[in-house]
């Protein structure tokens, strides 16, 4: 059977540039490559470029499966968005999570990449567009995403060993996981996480109430309020001028990096405020 492989890459807090697009085309002669994507398949032979090199410096999303079964889904967070202590309760030796900084950010990687490649995966499914709005639950603090992620490698490790379950040290059990998004109930697809465990965690976590959750846009308007003058001046400038994508990227980038967005999440997570 020949091999089949899918990247697809997607820019959501900026478009590339005509000259960002070009540097792109570098990694691929073959990809079809926009403002805001960069989409390829191979039959026969491998992607050539660095997929560390393109999540760093220009997409925020990016989704990889291959016919031998090997499912990758990452998304790349600004510094500051996610408590790194929280995020390694979610992390052990069978995880299929990982995390990486880099000068942009960090990027979250969720991994399945089974030793037997038992089940065929859809091919005409659209991951990126079931996944996509995961992205924006973490950037909002929502942690559901890391949870079933820690799901699906307890699972896979209990398929080889059953005894090694009561050895795995159960992750704080986010907010409202008894009430998963469409999003969420594919990445446990994507995850190949079996149905028998997810319900058993989305009816366990549904029989305690709800954490309080704390959007950090809540305090949107109240951030532009403290925001100087000229800078506010400057990003409505560039609107005007037709280059609205940089500026909202600027004020977004801003915003959720700023101390009153991160209280916002620290308040969602019930952290002490430092």
């Amino acid at each position: 059977m020949s091999e089949y492989q899918f990247y697809e890459f997607r820019a959501i807090a900026k478009p590339l540039t005509s000259a960002q697009q070009a540097e792109v085309r570098r990694h691929s002669s073959r990809a079809t490559i926009s403002a805001t994507s960069f989409v390829n398949e191979y039959n026969w032979g491998d992607f050539g470029g660095s997929v560390e090199e393109l999540m760093t410096d220009y997409f925020d999303v990016h989704v990889y499966w291959a016919n031998w079964n090997t499912h990758i889904f990452s998304v790349r967070l600004p510094h500051g968005v996610l408590d790194p202590t929280m995020v390694a309760c979610f992390i052990d030796d069978d995880s299929t999570l990982e995390v990486d900084e880099v000068a942009t950010g960090v990027i979250l990687t969720f991994r399945y990449a089974p030793e037997d490649a038992w089940d065929e995966p859809e091919w005409d499914r659209d991951w990126m567009a079931d996944l996509i709005t995961i992205y924006h639950d973490l950037i909002r603090g929502d942690l559901r995403s890391l949870y079933i992620a820690w799901l699906a490698g307890m699972s896979r490790a209990c398929w080889y060993d059953e005894e090694e379950l009561d050895q795995i040290p159960e992750p704080p059990v986010p907010a409202n996981l008894g009430e998963l998004s469409p999003a969420l109930f594919s990445l446990a697809e994507f995850m190949n996480l079996d149905d028998d465990w997810l319900d058993a965690a989305v009816k366990g976590a549904g029989s305690a109430p709800p954490r309080p959750s704390v959007d950090p846009m809540d305090g949107l308007e109240d951030w532009l309020a403290q925001l100087p003058e000229p800078e506010k001046n400057q990003a409505l400038l560039k609107v005007l001028r037709g280059d609205a994508a940089t500026s909202l990227r600027s004020l977004w980038n801003s915003f959720i990096t700023s101390p009153m967005a991160i209280l916002s999440l620290r308040m969602a997570r019930h952290e002490p405020n430092e």
